[in-house]
This record gives C-alpha cells, sequence and structure tokens, in this order.
C-alpha cells in the first residue's frame, strides 16, 4: 500500500489547492469546471467502495478511468495539438489529486483499460481511435498486473 498525500485528495467541491499538482490556481479553477461532468466518477476513485472485493474495486477504478479518460479526450478533440498536449496535461493532473496514483500513471492505467476493453470484446464503450500517437512518456505502472 502507498500512503496517500499527507494533506489528502481535493475534493471537488473544495476551494482548495493542493500542491499534489503543477496547476496554478487559474488552471485549476478551469480543470475543474471540465470536469464537472465526472464528478462522480472522480469521487468514485477518491473513495472506493470499502463493501467491494479487491477485484470489484479495481474493476470500478477502472470503469471510472475510462469514463474520465473519454470525457477528457472529448474536451481535447476541437483543439489544436499543442494546445490539446498542454490540457492532457493539466486535466490528468487534476485527476491525480484524487487518488494515491500520478498524472502519467493514470494516464497509462486509461490507456490500458481501453486497449484491453477493446482487445477482449467485452468493453461496450471502448473505441480504439485516437491510441495511436497519444502516449505520455515515463513509467510503468501496477494495476494492471492484477488484472490480468
Amino acid at each position: 500500500e502507498k500512503p496517500k498525500a499527507a494533506l489528502g485528495p481535493v475534493h471537488i467541491g473544495s476551494n482548495e489547492l493542493l500542491l499534489k499538482s503543477e496547476l496554478d490556481p487559474a488552471t485549476f479553477a478551469q480543470c475543474k469546471e471540465k470536469m464537472r461532468n465526472v464528478k462522480k466518477s472522480l469521487k468514485a476513485l477518491d473513495k472506493p467502495d470499502p463493501n467491494q472485493t479487491q477485484e470489484e474495486q479495481v474493476t470500478n477504478t477502472r470503469r471510472c478511468l475510462v469514463k474520465i479518460g473519454r470525457h477528457i479526450d472529448s474536451i481535447l478533440e476541437p483543439m489544436s495539438e499543442d494546445k490539446a498536449r498542454d490540457w492532457r496535461s493539466h486535466l490528468w493532473y487534476f485527476v491525480s489529486n484524487f487518488t494515491e496514483f500520478d498524472a502519467k500513471k493514470l494516464f497509462k492505467l486509461y490507456r490500458h483499460a481501453v486497449k484491453k476493453d477493446s482487445g477482449s470484446g467485452e468493453g461496450k464503450e471502448s473505441s480504439p481511435e485516437r491510441e495511436e500517437g497519444e502516449s505520455w512518456p515515463g513509467g510503468g505502472w501496477s494495476l494492471c498486473e492484477g488484472c490480468e
């Protein structure tokens, strides 16, 4: 188990900005507004259901990440490539405030979940487009190892 940040996750209803992210207050406020449609999924990342088994929690976390990631993709779609790259980073940093994982790991978990869903044929809401050329350099991640 990894310890959570000393100050804990930020709640979407609060005006506090934790230093866990690299977002200035104005960008944070924009992210908060852009992510309002997935507020329930963000909260579910923050507080998994303790009555679920670990496998159910992993499945639910994955589902939330896919919903959040698709929402981010829909926000980025109309943007220019450079602007979309910046906002992808900002939005995933914002999401990282709701979990112990950093933005890069969350992005990788999302991409893996989308690929796994489309590869196994069970992901009704997954779509493989936008996969190519969208990557975030750096580190591996541990959650998927238990999912396979």
